[in-house]
Formats: structure tokens, sequence, C-alpha cells
């Protein structure tokens, strides 16, 4: 069985006076029949004063809809009131489809990664600098649906192209209704995965069971970041199966949420 591969890679997420750092692996397993995706568990925060590091369960797969969306890098800063997700909420939720949902939310992400950024290359240079440098993306987003009758998955990841004027260009990949091969796309920690993805010409596993290696490998080689339980979907024409999911699993935020962040 053949499989396109592409990267979205993540880039570590600091704050001014709390650092969250999202270290998130998203596995996307996508056929003409059935789109699977798949998300770690585990969210780290580090102290900025003390660096004292703390570690959390929480969801990172989103609902809005019918549309199911992951992020990875720069995404959450409760204090500056910038939040990706309910951008990307917001915008499924006041669109009237998806390409339109879909060009809304590269313009607003961009527009507030920009402000964002500038606010933190004020503040914080250092840090600034080392979210430009560490990563080709500094954002990304990974969504699945079903649409028209077929499994669908668009990702988008954003890029700094000048530091000094905070250009931030899009680059997007799509798996479109029609497509006649398999593909499999990894965002965020995803380095073991590369690397075995790099190994082997196919694949004898059952699709879900594919997945779940492929997180399990991340996991293994980097359990500070990356770890379990992993909350799988599994979309088809005619259902959604949640494969596993826990306490929580998936987000869905409330219109008043939004509105009230200003999304």
């Amino acid at each position: 069985m053949l499989y396109i591969m592409k990267r979205i890679l993540l880039v570590w997420f600091f704050i001014c006076f709390f650092k969250y750092l999202p270290a998130s692996t998203i596995v996307i397993y996508i056929t003409p029949d059935f789109v699977i995706m798949a998300a770690d568990s585990k969210a780290v925060y580090t102290n900025a004063k003390t660096f004292e590091e703390t570690s959390e369960k929480v969801s990172k797969i989103y609902k809005s809809g019918n549309v199911y969306f992951s992020l990875a890098g720069l995404t959450l800063n409760e204090t500056q009131l910038f939040d990706v997700a309910k951008i990307a909420d917001g915008a499924f939720k006041n669109t009237q489809n998806l390409n339109s949902a879909v060009k809304k939310i590269k313009a607003t992400v961009a527009e507030a990664l920009a402000q964002y950024l500038t606010t933190q290359k004020k503040n914080n240079p250092v840090l600034f600098k080392n979210n430009l440098t560490t990563e080709k993306y500094i954002t990304s987003i990974g969504i699945i649906t079903i649409k028209n009758n077929k499994p669908y998955t668009h990702l988008i990841g954003f890029i700094v192209t000048d530091d000094q004027q905070l250009n931030i260009r899009t680059q997007e990949e799509v798996y479109a209704p029609g497509s006649k091969r398999d593909a499999v796309y990894y965002l965020g920690t995803s380095g073991e995965i590369n690397r075995y993805m790099n190994t082997i010409e196919s694949n004898k596993l059952e699709p879900v069971r594919f997945v779940e290696k492929l997180m399990s490998l991340q996991a293994s080689k980097t359990p500070k970041l990356v770890s379990p339980p992993f909350d799988i979907i599994k979309l088809t024409a005619k259902e959604t199966v949640w494969v596993r999911r826990k306490k929580g699993t998936p987000v869905e935020f409330k219109l008043g949420d939004i509105e009230s962040r200003g999304h």
C-alpha cells in the first residue's frame, strides 16, 4: 500500500509569564473511504521564572459542527486573548461552507499571530527569536470532515517570512474528495514517526493499529513531551466512530465562549 507522507512540525510555544509547551503529536490517515485522526494527551507547562515544569492530560481534538480539527505550535496565550482553537471554531460556525471557513481561518490566524508576535518581540526578544528559528511552521492546523460524502482533510501551516515586518504566509495540503491514494500526515512532535516512515515501503497493519503504532513510537521516544492516552476518531460517510477517547474529548465551544473572546 502506498502512502503520501507530509510533515507539519511543531514549534514550542512560550508566553511571557507562564510558558505552555503544546508538544502535540497528531496523525491523520486518510483513504477514499475513511479518515482517522489521532492525538496524544500530554501538555507540559513551564514556569517562566522558576523553570519548574508540570504536566497534565488535555484533549487536543476539537469539534465544530461536522468538522474535527487539531493544532500544533503557537496556539494559545490567554493573557493576550490569542486562541487559535477558538478562532477556527468561530470560522466554522460563522461561515456558510468549509472553503469560506478555511479562508477566514487563514486570514484571522495570520493577523492574530502577527499581533501576538509583535507584543512578544517587544517584551521578550529572546523567546521571540526562539519561536521563529525552532521550526519552519510556527502554527499548524489539521482539519478532517466528510465533504460531499467523501473523506476530506485540509492542513494549514503558518510561516513567518519576515521577522522585521512580521509577514506571515500559509502553506496548505489538501486531500480532496476523489483522491485514489491513501495518505498519512503527521503534525507536531514527529521526529520518530518521520524516521520510521522513511524506512518502510508499505504497511500490513490495519489502519487504526498503524496509527496507534505511529503514536506509540513517538511517545516512547519523547515521553517528556508526548504520552497516551491517545484519542482516535474515524469518519466515514455513514458514521463517526470514536475508537478511543477520554473524558472531555472532543473539545466543543459554546457560541458565547467565542464571542466573549472576540473571535
